[in-house]
């Protein structure tokens, strides 16, 4: 069975409203401190986001370790 995966527009609405979010602390944090540092916000959102949907399952391989390359065990003989 696979795992319930949101939709693809719950997903870009996700994504927009992080990005919506982070561009409002950024603006919200310059206008106050004239600082663009704030503007870092909107990675740090975005990743926050990500969080929520990411799978990470679907990022491991198929067949032995996960994210293993596919290709022999160099301490099996033979």
């Amino acid at each position: 069975m696979t795992p319930h995966r949101p939709p693809l527009a719950a997903r870009l609405a996700l994504l927009l409203s992080c990005l919506a979010m982070g561009a409002v602390i950024g603006a919200g944090g310059w206008l106050l401190t004239g600082s663009g540092h704030w503007f870092l916000a909107l990675p740090a959102v975005i990743a926050i986001g990500w969080l929520f949907v990411a799978d990470p399952t679907r990022c491991e391989a198929t067949g032995g370790r996960a994210g293993a390359p596919d290709r022999p065990d160099p301490r099996s003989r033979g």
